[in-house]
C-alpha cells in the first residue's frame, strides 16, 4: 500500500467495519476525520436503535 492509502478494522457494538480509503484530491477533511466521524455517526445510530 502507498503512503496515501488508510486501512483499518473497527469493531463497534458487534459490527465489524473494514476500511480503505484513498484521499479524494480536494477532501475537505482527511481520510481519518472522515471516517472517525462515519464510525461515530453509525455507533450513534446503532445506540439509539437499541434504545
Amino acid at each position: 500500500m502507498d503512503d496515501n492509502t488508510c486501512s483499518f478494522v473497527e469493531v463497534i457494538g458487534g459490527v465489524t467495519f473494514i476500511v480503505n480509503v484513498k484521499p479524494a484530491e480536494k477532501a475537505k477533511q482527511t481520510t481519518e476525520e472522515f471516517i472517525k466521524a462515519l464510525i461515530t455517526k453509525e455507533s450513534m445510530a446503532l445506540d439509539a436503535d437499541c434504545a
